[in-house]
């Protein structure tokens, strides 16, 4: 019993001594621990702040937090606001950047910009989609209209002091998810390739460069990645300037494009110092697949002048809907969605030219080909003959309204053609199929689909 009385007071001393140590202990270590936790409160971004979060291409080329503010060497950048971070195509977006410490700057710059603005090989990069410069001052507010066919993807906010030699920073990025609609009856400039289309092409001259603005769309989505070859051809037809890339460069790939949107785009190539001024000059778009480069499609612009005074837009024709007196009226049908109302026929010793007058009766399902034939009534043997798209392939059938009026002019070269009497076939065909649209002529078929002109022609020889 004296035994455990013992061990039993001896473990109520360690006891008591551990207590009276333990206290001690968090008498000292809870002011430190409060320190340390406002420390960390201090330092560490709340959560889910985004109002301090930039970048650059130099040093931090990732989005990170600046608790003291972002250092652009003649002020700090303290925080900002952004009114989106999802925009759509037209829309304004709002940037109030909140600045400390000013030492000299007087502006503030701000630009929404391609991801691409920072590739080193492309010079000054693209131009900015839109832009808005502020003096500086504790709080700047900057307004940016977002134009109305810019594609959709991921866009960057610049911001620079342009009076300081700091390198520009990259706010948050923004994004387009969805672009502009292209309206049903949008002009059609040019086919490039089975499903492309261009709508809308201009150049103009900025410093030392002729840049492109293009406006694109597509019928169907596209599998695969484009690339697009620009190419500044001199009057002679001599390749001056080429730049080869993807649309955006890289940051509006095909496979992004969907039906029924407008898709903007820009280049810019750097004129060379010894380009000799004059008229003839054109714009060279080719479409072609990666790594192959198998062609998909092109389509020329111009002629225009160089040097550029103004900016240069090429337009298409404005739709018709107004059917002309014409020489020698028809009424063919083929397949109920299109009518040939007519023609006019000029033919000289080398060549003839047909212009075909068509009339949409209702949306055409496809684009269709135009055939013409000029063959020998007795053998039906074909001499001469053209296969292309209306205008040479600028003017897709698909595209065409109810109602619309278009003519067609096709050239045949009669150089190789014995003299003799010959006759012009006309119709349209599917080429994905190979198949003849059906026609009609007065409610009765016309034989092999072909509608045989009436006037002859007669082919005098060299």
């Amino acid at each position: 019993v004296l035994r455990f009385t013992f061990y039993a007071s001896r473990f109520t001393f360690y006891v008591l001594r551990f207590t009276f140590y333990a206290s001690r202990f968090t008498l000292y270590a809870t002011p430190l621990l409060l320190v340390l936790l406002i420390l960390i409160a201090r330092s560490a971004p709340p959560p889910n702040r985004t109002d301090d979060l930039t970048m650059d291409f130099v040093d931090q080329p990732y989005l990170h937090h600046n608790p003291g503010g972002a250092d652009l060497g003649a002020a700090r950048l303290v925080r900002y606001e952004l009114s989106a971070d999802v925009l759509a195509p037209g829309e304004t977006l709002t940037a109030t950047l909140h600045w400390a410490d000013p030492t000299g700057a007087s502006f503030v710059s701000v630009r929404l910009v391609s991801p691409a603005e920072h590739l080193p090989d492309l010079d000054t990069g693209p131009l900015p989609l839109a832009e808005s410069t502020a003096p500086l001052t504790p709080v700047t507010v900057h307004r940016l209209a977002l134009p109305e066919n810019t594609p959709r993807g991921v866009y960057l906010l610049q911001v620079s002091l342009p009076d300081s030699p700091a390198a520009p920073l990259y706010l948050r990025p923004v994004r387009v998810t969805q672009g502009a609609p292209l309206p049903a009856d949008a002009p059609i400039l040019a086919l490039v390739g089975s499903d492309v289309r261009l709508h809308a092409a201009a150049v103009r001259k900025e410093e030392s460069y002729l840049v492109a603005q293009l406006e694109w769309s597509t019928l169907r989505p596209l599998a695969a990645n484009y690339g697009v070859s620009v190419r500044l051809l001199d009057p002679g037809g001599n390749l001056r300037v080429q730049r080869d890339t993807q649309p955006g460069y890289g940051f509006a790939p095909t496979s992004l494009w969907q039906p029924g949107e407008r898709i903007g785009d820009r280049y810019n190539l750097p004129l060379p110092a010894d380009l000799p001024p004059g008229d003839g000059y054109r714009l060279l778009l080719i479409l072609y697949r990666f790594p192959s480069g198998a062609e998909v499609g092109r389509a020329e612009l111009g002629p225009f002048s160089l040097p550029l005074t103004s900016t240069a837009t090429f337009a298409p024709r404005p739709r018709q809907f107004d059917l002309p007196p014409l020489p020698h009226p028809l009424d063919v049908e083929y397949d109920a969605q299109v009518r040939l109302a007519g023609y006019e026929l000029v033919t000289r010793q080398e060549s003839l030219d047909l212009t075909l007058w068509w009339v949409a009766q209702t949306q055409p399902q496809a684009d269709y080909t135009v055939f013409v034939h000029l063959f020998d009534p007795d053998t039906d043997a074909i001499v001469a003959q053209d296969d292309a798209m209306p205008r040479r392939g600028t003017y897709p059938t698909s595209g065409w309204l109810p109602g619309e009026v278009v003519s067609d002019t096709v050239r045949l070269d009669l150089s190789a053609v014995p003299p003799g009497d010959y006759r012009l076939g006309v119709g349209l065909y599917d080429a994905t199929s190979g198949l003849r649209l059906p026609a009609t002529a007065d409610g009765a078929p016309v034989p092999d689909d072909r509608l045989v002109l009436p006037d002859p022609v007669e082919v005098s020889g060299p």
